[in-house]
C-alpha cells in the first residue's frame, strides 16, 4: 500500500506516523477523526500540521495547535492559507521573528495584526512582509510610502 505523503522510515517502510499523516491530509477525513488526531497523546508536529493544512479541519483543531511545536513548525503553520483569525493573532505574539513574519505576509492578517506589526520598530523584516502582503491595508502602505526607512533596520 502506498501512502499520499511518501515517507518512510528508518528501515524503508511505512510507519504509523506516516499512516496517521495521510489519514490526516486526506480532505475525506470526517472532522470527528480530525479532531481526534489533532489531540493525539504525543503527536508529533507533523501530524499536527498535517491536520491543519486539511480544508475541513474543524475550528476546535486550532485551539492551542501551537503550544507543542517547534519554531519551525509554527512559522510552517502561520503559513497555511485557511487558519482562523483567533490562531493568527495568537501567533502574531509570537517570540520567534520568522513566525511573526509568516502572519505579517499571511493573507488573512487583520488590520488591528497589520497596525501592531507596522507600529514595531525593532521588526523592519517584518514591515517588509506587510508590503508584499496584497491585502495589507491602504492606511499602512501610505506610511511606508511616506517615511520609507521604517522598512530598514536602524543601525
Amino acid at each position: 500500500m502506498e501512502l499520499s505523503n511518501g515517507f518512510t522510515g528508518i528501515s524503508g517502510r511505512r510507519t504509523l506516523e506516516d499512516a496517521l499523516v495521510s489519514i490526516a491530509q486526506n480532505t475525506k477525513a470526517p472532522q470527528s477523526l480530525l479532531i481526534k488526531l489533532a489531540k493525539k497523546q504525543g503527536a508529533s508536529g507533523s501530524l499536527a500540521l498535517a491536520v491543519a493544512s486539511n480544508p475541513n479541519a474543524p475550528e476546535e483543531v486550532f485551539d492551542g495547535i501551537e503550544a507543542e511545536l517547534n519554531h519551525i513548525e509554527r512559522e510552517k503553520l502561520a503559513r497555511i492559507p485557511e487558519l482562523p483569525k483567533s490562531l493568527l493573532d495568537r501567533l502574531a505574539g509570537d517570540a520567534d521573528f520568522d513566525v511573526r513574519c509568516a502572519v505579517a505576509a499571511h493573507l488573512k492578517t487583520s488590520i488591528d495584526i497589520q497596525k501592531l506589526i507596522e507600529s514595531d520598530e525593532n521588526a523592519p523584516a517584518n514591515k517588509r512582509e506587510l508590503v508584499i502582503n496584497p491585502k495589507t491595508h491602504g492606511a499602512i502602505l501610505q506610511r511606508f510610502v511616506d517615511d520609507p526607512d521604517c522598512l530598514f533596520a536602524k543601525v
